[in-house]
């Protein structure tokens, strides 16, 4: 079935309207017609069945069939990316967003090799919005604008679990998961890797340095290796979302 984001104020129990770039990829794209059912999320947790009634120009209006209220439970799961060259990001913004992660905090730090040009955070909105209609995710991931080290290691004062992951440590991640708390705040550093400063920064912060194995990994595969082992270990990868 279709699946389309929504503005929240344009939906409510019986009716819907579609605007906008999804209301074009519904009538030029797809073409879809009257009596067609789809899927209509809000980015708040709101999943809804809905049927089209009227194709016009510039909007779609929609009789809402269903509602269905999701959470995808378990930990939460927070993630600190360095900034990376070209499109790393949008890369990273996509697979965080398909593997449940929670928000994501761009930072700079010593040996980035990317710099904020301009503020990226609506288009990495956008970004994780597209990927939420293709994996089916009710909620996009929340991205916060790009900011120093000094203050990521201050927003992992709010979780349970802060790690920093490092070549240059040899802990295994698995053992650090067992009593892990509702709340993790991942750490992974850019091309040029941690300075050890900055290393003894984050453990002076109390994160926990954990390795990812034997092989010097690009920061990007670094990434996604750490979402996706630490949700799988958590049981984030279980199928589905809970009904509320």
């Amino acid at each position: 079935m279709r699946r389309f984001y929504i503005n929240p104020k344009n939906i409510d129990e019986s009716r819907a309207i579609l605007t906008g770039s999804e209301a074009h990829h519904l009538r030029v794209v797809l073409r879809l017609g009257t009596g067609e059912k789809i899927e209509l999320f809000d980015g708040t947790g709101a999943v809804y069945l809905a049927v089209v009634q009227d194709v016009g120009k510039k909007e779609i209006l929609l009789q809402t069939i269903s509602k269905q209220l999701t959470d995808e439970g378990g930990p939460s799961v927070h993630f600190a990316q360095a900034l990376l060259k070209g499109k790393k990001m949008d890369f990273l913004i996509q697979k965080a967003t398909e593997l449940g992660i929670e928000s994501i905090h761009p930072f700079t730090s010593q040996h980035c090799a990317a710099q904020p040009s301009y503020d990226k955070t609506k288009r990495w909105e956008k970004i994780s919005l597209e990927a939420c209609k293709q994996c089916g995710r009710s909620k996009p991931l929340t991205c916060y604008p790009v900011c120093d080290l000094s203050q990521v290691l201050k927003k992992g004062n709010s979780h349970d679990t802060k790690l920093i992951f490092w070549e240059k440590e040899k802990a295994a991640l698995d053992h650090l998961l067992h009593a892990p708390g509702q709340s993790i705040f991942m750490l992974i550093g850019p091309e040029g890797g941690f300075s050890d400063s900055e290393v003894e920064s984050a453990l002076q912060q109390n994160f926990q340095p954990i390795s990812l194995g034997k092989r010097i990994l690009r920061a990007e595969t670094a990434a996604f290796c750490a979402m996706s082992i630490v949700q799988y270990l958590l049981g984030n990868l279980n199928h589905g979302e809970k009904s509320i």
